[in-house]
């Protein structure tokens, strides 16, 4: 009986492991792949673009209030303690709207980075998909420092993905 187990165990085991030679493996550099499409370079020069100009606003807001700050902490001795409590709240709510305006670049910039992101990665997977099919590939991992620690050269598909996708693939 415990023969029996072992050699289904074994048959079992032995069509898995061919299966899984059957299995065909490959992985993609998404960062690669925005840093070195076309496509991923002018949504990397806009969104840079767009971030200069929201962070030179906030850097003209920025200097605007600590020269306030400075002229207040100049003063301070002369105010009268109601004046001195009016300008600090005036200076905190300053600060406030700064931060809130420094929150609010983040987000646009966020949504717009997303935005431009998806069109790329919708393009990338359709030609992921056609390479998949064509090298009887049946599975492609994204290749992150901390997903694939090594993996055979061979398996990289990033190289033939920024090709086709600058040739015009995956539209």
């Amino acid at each position: 009986m415990a023969s029996r187990t072992l050699l289904t165990f074994s048959i079992v085991a032995a069509g898995t492991a061919a299966r899984a030679a059957e299995s065909k493996i490959g992985y993609v550099d998404l960062q690669r792949v925005l840093a070195e499409t076309d496509e991923g370079k002018k949504a990397k020069s806009a969104l840079e673009n767009v971030f200069k100009q929201k962070q030179t606003e906030i850097d003209k807001e920025l200097t605007k209030v600590k020269r306030e700050q400075e002229e207040y902490e100049k003063q301070k001795t002369l105010l009268q303690p109601p004046a001195r409590q009016e300008k600090e709240r005036q200076l905190a709510e300053k600060m406030q709207s700064l931060r809130e305006l420094y929150l609010k670049h983040q987000e646009d910039l966020s949504k717009r980075e997303a935005e431009a992101m998806k069109d790329i990665f919708r393009r990338t997977e359709k030609i992921l998909q056609k390479i998949a099919a064509e090298e009887g590939i049946s599975m492609i991992l994204e290749k992150t420092q901390s997903s694939i620690l090594w993996a055979q050269p061979a398996l990289d598909l990033t190289n033939e993905l920024v090709r086709r996708y600058n040739a015009g693939g995956g539209k």
